[in-house]
């Protein structure tokens, strides 16, 4: 078995996992296997579940209790029989030739981790474009990382939908179950630690269905959030401190960003004022952003003028300019989308 397509699903809407699966049958699926990890799903979707599946014996299909979506990755990983595995939501498609591809790159590379492109449904944009295919091999593996950070050529390392891992590298790595949020970033940026052959394609194989209502796109923040996301950014504070100059500069960006994201978040909350400004105070303090703003400068390249006067408040501590700052920021938001 060349191939191994791991789905976690919990409570998902038939109609999302059949149209996945039948995105998947038009392929040639002789040398791949498909998972189904049912992730404790309530009874009428297990119902729903079985049903979907009678027709389809040769589907692998496995039943445990919740632990969540990276549990249930994990659960796939440890029964999967393919030499190398690719993820995939339950209410996402496949694009009609992501089987014959892959199987191509994978055989004529033999890389330890391939990284595709994927579409956002219903927009036409993409995440992660190449204009042609480019090789790193373990002497430049830290071209990529800077590449993937949320500054660099491609802008996104997040999703494993999309991407191909040996399985020898992935039973290594695992992910982390008791990380919450961005547990896919996470994943990512370890694994390619392992990797010795990391390929970048422009094939669009993924078709990514973008839900405005999830919690990955919601602007609200509430007392979980920070509980949340401590565990991922704490992670990568350990990662990047192994890395070289300029991908250590490149995370340090990255922080400032996602810094300026809970930010974001917190301003157009209907928390209390002094909430929202002790909760700016959580953030700025948090050992990860600190990090980033001791040791960038005003004078380095930031993406705008809004960063470079983010950092300058974060660094004399002005937490109620910037509460203000992002109140701007979302006002003006709100006036561009009425026009």
């Amino acid at each position: 078995m060349l191939l191994s397509i791991v789905i976690p699903v919990y409570n998902s809407k038939k109609e999302y996992l059949e149209e996945l699966l039948q995105s998947l049958e038009v392929q040639d699926l002789s040398d791949v296997e498909i998972i189904i990890v049912n992730d404790g799903s309530d009874e009428e979707h297990s119902s729903e579940l079985q049903a979907i599946l009678e027709k389809r014996e040769t589907i692998v299909y496995i039943k445990k209790e919740n632990g969540g979506v990276s549990s249930a990755r994990n659960f796939g990983i440890q029964v999967a029989n393919g030499n190398y595995i690719s993820f995939a939501d339950s209410d996402d498609i496949f694009s009609p030739d992501f089987i014959c591809s892959s199987i191509d790159y994978i055989r004529k590379y033999k890389p330890d981790i391939i990284f595709g492109t994927m579409k956002v449904f219903p927009h036409t944009y993409y995440l992660q474009t190449t204009g042609t295919a480019e090789f790193f091999e373990k002497n430049n593996i830290d071209d990529i990382e800077q590449r993937f950070s949320c500054t660099g050529k491609y802008g996104i390392i997040g999703s494993t939908c999309s991407r191909i891992y040996k399985k020898e590298i992935v039973s290594r790595v695992k992910f982390h179950e008791d990380i919450l949020y961005s547990e896919d970033q996470l994943f990512n940026r370890e694994i390619i630690k392992h990797a010795e052959r990391v390929l970048v394609v422009p094939d669009e194989w993924y078709v990514y269905r973008d839900n405005p209502c999830s919690a990955t796109h919601s602007n609200m923040y509430n007392q979980n959030y920070y509980q949340k996301i401590k565990g991922y950014w704490r992670n990568l504070l350990n990662i990047y401190k192994t890395c070289s100059k300029a991908t250590i500069h490149a995370y340090r960006v990255e922080a400032l960003v996602n810094a300026g994201f809970a930010y974001k978040r917190i301003a157009s909350s209907d928390l209390p004022f002094p909430r929202k400004i002790a909760e700016i105070k959580i953030i700025s303090n948090d050992e990860y952003v600190k990090d980033a703003v001791c040791n960038l400068r005003i004078s380095d390249e930031l993406k705008s003028l809004a960063q470079k006067i983010q950092l300058i408040l974060m660094k004399v501590n002005a937490y109620l300019p910037l509460l203000i700052l992002y109140d701007l920021f979302i006002i003006r938001k709100r006036y561009e989308n009425e026009r």
